[in-house]
């Protein structure tokens, strides 16, 4: 505990795989792994992994397997085979990330992993600050509950500030950012773009894979741009989800797309709760290409949607419509009921 790896410079000090792995984190080859500590620093340094496209090898450039209180100031990392930066465990709590780029995170010959920055498992009430993700694979950034063959807990009570997210979802399936079974968090002032490789969507929130379901995070004072498909995409998400003060521009440019996408289908495999009590307010749409259908498209497969809110919308003119709703893609049909849309 307390250890604190510093280096002279951002640039000036390297660390990089020479072929032996220091640590074994998550079945992974991580380059630096702090486990079951408190107050480990790290500052000042670049890092670089092994990453390259199609390669097989797994690895965690830099792990934190419940560590608390640690600072994390100053980092770049380039080249990941898999992961970025990986914090697993609800011990991972009181951390503070500061000033990281994390670029070229490629997936696995597999197609796992391929993630920037991935909190898992329960870290909670740690601070992110100036984090830039740049070219992955997958997600930009990740906070996910865990999975069902494993353990798991809610990833709660972070606040993340200034985030850019540039060039994710190089695969399909992903997106620029995404909360699974994430509760009480803030992302307060983001950058997401170019998210168009393929048919990504820029947020999404959803249950995880144990069914764990977000709740009361908010997403405030962003720019959305050049989406793959839609702007923000919720999957039996929960309740009390907030999105303001977000200036779209740009969605639709790989597969025709709606501005919020509401599904009530359960993604993991069971019932999950409803889509519920989400609000979405002073979000405006600027569209100069790509295929924009609808404004919400609310498609209430199995799981109901009720009471999710919008207001002070501006809206480009979609094609087809500024509401789409529908329960006709399931013989387990849930109700779309007491949605309100107030549009100046």
């Amino acid at each position: 505990s307390h250890v604190q790896l510093l280096g002279e410079s951002r640039t000036g000090s390297v660390l990089l795989y020479s072929g032996v792995r220091a640590e074994v984190l998550d079945q992974a080859g991580t380059l630096i792994v702090s486990r079951n500590t408190t107050g480990v620093g790290v500052s000042n340094l670049t890092l670089k992994g092994t990453g390259a496209p199609g390669r097989a090898a797994d690895e965690i450039v830099l792990g934190f397997q419940n560590a608390a209180n640690v600072t994390v100031r100053g980092v770049t990392i380039l080249n990941a085979q898999g992961r970025g930066l990986f914090s697993i465990g609800a011990g991972c709590t009181g951390g503070v990330y500061h000033d990281i780029l994390i670029k070229n995170v490629y997936e696995l010959s597999n197609g796992g992993y391929g993630i920037g920055f991935w909190f898992y498992d329960g870290p909670s009430n740690n601070t992110i600050s100036s984090l830039t993700t740049d070219t992955t694979d997958s997600w930009g950034l990740a906070l996910d509950a865990g999975s069902s063959s494993g353990a798991y807990a809610s990833v709660s009570d972070n606040v993340i500030t200034n985030l850019t997210v540039e060039r994710a979802a190089r695969r399909p399936g992903s997106g620029g950012i995404t909360w699974q079974g994430a509760q009480h968090n803030t992302l307060d002032g983001f950058r997401i773009m170019d998210t168009d490789a393929q048919a990504s969507c820029a947020i999404m929130v959803e249950e995880d894979q144990t069914r764990t379901l977000s709740t009361d995070n908010l997403f405030t004072h962003g720019t959305i741009s050049n989406v793959g498909r839609c702007a923000i995409d919720l999957q039996s998400a929960g309740s009390a989800n907030t999105f303001s003060y977000i200036a779209v521009s740009n969605i639709g440019r790989v597969a025709a797309a709606d501005l919020f996408e509401l599904f009530g289908t359960t993604v993991n495999g069971g019932m999950g709760g409803p889509t519920a009590d989400n609000t979405f307010d002073h979000i405006t749409l600027t569209q100069t290409g790509g295929s924009y259908h609808f404004g919400v498209s609310l498609d209430s497969t199995q799981v109901p949607i009720l009471r999710n809110h919008f207001t002070n919308i501006g809206w480009a003119s979609p094609a087809y419509g500024l509401f789409y709703v529908t329960g006709e893609d399931s013989p387990v049909e849930g109700s779309v009921d007491a949605n309100t849309w107030l549009v100046p």
